[in-house]
């Protein structure tokens, strides 16, 4: 169970060399960073407007020198938070209306890297609209599920002692499994899969599922990375899923377990 979880654990990273360092990706892969950068900037810039006289009316404290470094300090962080804030709000955004784009690359990176092994879907030609409202949907249907475990998480605070401890462990088991479903589904779904057999197949290989989703969670978490990380995590997760295999017909899960996966 150690080597597919270490294994899967650095898919991410060869996803991030894969992608911007192969051209026929880095060209789709431009497409949600553009995206992301627009719905920050769009985000800071509305916010700034809208609490830029609140947020100097909050930390105004006199005229004295020591004064002003505290309110300017107060002032910096305020906009941290709203640049985080903004971060956060842009990233949920572009992988919402970015999802068909995601299933492009995962396409072209079996392209590329597997052309032997390309098995399109009768629908995967192109970015079509009908791809992309079902791509959002689809989204929407993943986060709604994501938010619903966080939520049912939380009275694990009011446990004394270890409550908090354990809600931190549920959470990453939880986001980690998440980031796992949502970057492998690109690809998944291309092939037939449906939610329960995407959860079925995941499920099955518990140690790749949790390495490489705790692998995306960790490139996630630097700062304002994001926004070259997502695409590039799609094109890691289709590299994996090839590399332990998976059936491609719509009912049949049958792809190798975890424990099939050779070190390299």
């Amino acid at each position: 169970m150690v080597i597919p979880f270490i294994t899967a654990l650095s898919y991410p990273l060869r996803g991030v060399k894969a992608c911007w360092g192969t051209k026929e990706l880095r060209r789709l892969a431009v497409i949600p960073v553009l995206l992301h950068g627009f719905f920050f900037l769009l985000h800071f810039i509305i916010g700034y407007t809208l609490f830029n006289e609140k947020m100097h009316l909050l930390v105004e404290m006199g005229d004295a020198w020591y004064h002003t470094i505290f309110e300017g300090a107060l002032y910096f962080l305020l906009l941290l938070l709203l640049a985080g804030g903004s971060a956060l709000l842009s990233f949920l955004l572009t992988t919402l209306c970015a999802s068909s784009i995601f299933e492009h690359l995962s396409e072209k990176t079996e392209t590329v890297f597997h052309p032997d092994k390309t098995q399109k879907a009768d629908y995967a030609e192109g970015l079509s609209i009908s791809r992309m409202i079902r791509g959002i949907v689809s989204e929407l249907k993943k986060m709604g599920s994501y938010l619903l475990i966080l939520a049912l998480l939380l009275p694990l605070h009011l446990i004394p002692g270890a409550g908090s401890m354990l809600y931190v462990i549920l959470f990453a088991l939880s986001t980690s499994f998440f980031l796992a479903y949502d970057y492998l589904s690109h690809t998944l779904s291309r092939y037939g899969y449906e939610y329960e057999e995407m959860k079925s197949f995941l499920l099955k290989n518990p140690s790749t599922s949790f390495g490489f989703g705790l692998g995306c969670f960790g490139l996630l978490l630097i700062p304002f990375a994001s926004i070259v990380i997502a695409p590039a995590t799609v094109v890691g997760g289709t590299l994996l899923l090839h590399k332990i295999g998976f059936e491609t017909g719509k009912t049949d899960v049958k792809g190798k377990r975890d424990t099939d996966i050779e070190p390299t």
